[in-house]
C-alpha cells in the first residue's frame, strides 16, 4: 500500500521550517522522500553518514539536507539545506509528507472479554480478542489491539498504544504515551531458583514492573518482574526488538537497548546509556550516566560514565583497540620470535665447537 502524501513543498519553505540554510534554487519543490540512491527530482533525501557523501551529487534528488560543512556547490535546478543534525530534520520532513502509521477507530470490539470491575476511560480502542482482567484500569485516548492480554490489577495510561499479540502480566504500572510492540511480555517471572541436590527449588517473583511515560519497547521483548519491590523502566527509554530484561533491573531516563541484547537481574542502569545490539550486561552492576557499550560486548564489571566500552570482557574503547592492534601484529611478532630462537641455538653450537 502506499503512502498517503500530502502537499509539495519548496525548498524555501523547507529550509524556513527547519531554520536553516538553503543553497541553491529556492523555487525548487519537492513531491516526497526518499534515500539518495532511490530518489527522483521530485524527492527530498538527507546526508545522514559521511562514507555516502558521493552520492550526494550522483543523486536524482531535488533537495539534499546535508551538514554545514558540505562545501560542493547544488547543480543547476537542485538546492542543498544546510542543517546542524541532517537525520533529525529529515524526520520532521518526513512527518509532512507521509501519514505512516494506522491508527484503528474508537471503539470496543464485541468479541473482546472484559472483567466487570475493570474501569476503562473513553475515547479507547479495544480490538478482537483482548483479553481484560479484574482490576484493570486505562486511561483515555489508549489503544489495546487484536489478541493482547491486561493481566489483573495492571494499570495503563493515557495515549498508550499495545500492538496485537502484546501479554502485560498481573499488577505492571504502564505510564502515559508508552508504546508496547507484537509479542512483547511484560511482568513474566524473573529468572531465579535454588540448586541443590534434588533439583531447582523456584524463588517466588513477587514485584512488579513499572514502565514511566514516553518508553517505547519493540517486538519480542520480555521484561521480567521483580522478585521483590519492581523491575523499572525509566521515562524516555526505547527497547529494540528481541531484548531480555531481567527482576529487578532499573533502565534510567532516555536509554537505548538495541536488539538481541540482555541485562542480567539487579542491574542498576543509569540515564543516557546504550546498549548495542548483541551485546550483555551481568547481574547486579551499576551502570553510570551516559555510558556506551559497543556491538557484542559484555559488561562484567561497574561501568564508569560517559565511558564507552568494547569487546569480552569489556574495557574502555581505547584500550580495546590498543589490544585489537596488538593483536594483529602476533603473527609477526612470532616470526620474529622463532628467528631469535634460531639465532640462539646457532650461537650456542658454535659455543660448543669452539675452542676453550
Amino acid at each position: 500500500m502506499k503512502n498517503d502524501r500530502k502537499s509539495e513543498l519548496s525548498a524555501k519553505q523547507i529550509s524556513k521550517m527547519l531554520g536553516a540554510v538553503l543553497v541553491g534554487s529556492e523555487s525548487i519543490s519537492v513531491k516526497g522522500i526518499a534515500n539518495l540512491v532511490d530518489a527522483s527530482e521530485y524527492d527530498i533525501s538527507f546526508l545522514g553518514n559521511d562514507k555516502y557523501r558521493k552520492s550526494v551529487l550522483s543523486s536524482k534528488s531535488a533537495i539534499v539536507l546535508v551538514p554545514h560543512d558540505f562545501d560542493s556547490p547544488p547543480p543547476e535546478n537542485r538546492a542543498w539545506i544546510k542543517c546542524d543534525n541532517p537525520s533529525e530534520a529529515f524526520v520532521d520532513i518526513t512527518q509532512h509528507f507521509v501519514s505512516y502509521q494506522y491508527i484503528p477507530a474508537i471503539g470496543i470490539h464485541s468479541s473482546t472479554s472484559i472483567h466487570p470491575s475493570a474501569e476503562l476511560a473513553g475515547n479507547l480502542h479495544i480490538g478482537a480478542g483482548v483479553v481484560i482482567e479484574e482490576g484493570v484500569i486505562i486511561a483515555g485516548h489508549s489503544i489495546v489491539e487484536a489478541g493482547s492480554y491486561i493481566g489483573p490489577n495492571s494499570r495503563i495510561g493515557k495515549n498508550c498504544r499495545i500492538h496485537p499479540n502484546v501479554t502485560v502480566r498481573e499488577r505492571a504500572i504502564i505510564g502515559d504515551g508508552v508504546t508496547i510492540h507484537s509479542g512483547t511480555v511484560i511482568g513474566s517471572d524473573g529468572f531465579g531458583y535454588i540448586t541443590g541436590p534434588d533439583g531447582h527449588k523456584k524463588i517466588p517473583q513477587s514485584g512488579i514492573v513499572q514502565i514511566d511515560d514516553d518508553v517505547e519497547i519493540g517486538a519480542n521483548v520480555t521484561v521480567d518482574r521483580a522478585r521483590f519491590d519492581k523491575t523499572w523502566i525509566k521515562r524516555g527509554t526505547k527497547i529494540d526488538n528481541l531484548v531480555q530484561i531481567g527482576h529487578n533491573v532499573i533502565l534510567g531516563e532516555n536509554t537505548i537497548i538495541v536488539s538481541q541484547s540482555g541485562v542480567s537481574g539487579s542491574v542498576d542502569i543509569g540515564k543516557n546509556v546504550i546498549i548495542a545490539g548483541q551485546s550483555g550486561v551481568v547481574g547486579h552492576l551499576k551502570i553510570g550516566d551516559g555510558a556506551i557499550l559497543m556491538a557484542k560486548s559484555v559488561w562484567s564489571r561497574d561501568a564508569e560514565p560517559g565511558v564507552a566500552y568494547c569487546g569480552y570482557p569489556s574495557v574502555p574503547r581505547q584500550t580495546f583497540w590498543k589490544q585489537a592492534a596488538a593483536v594483529q601484529k602476533l603473527p609477526e611478532l612470532l616470526k620474529r620470535v622463532k628467528s631469535l630462537e634460531k639465532e640462539i641455538e646457532s650461537l650456542k653450537a658454535g659455543n660448543e665447537v669452539s675452542p676453550s
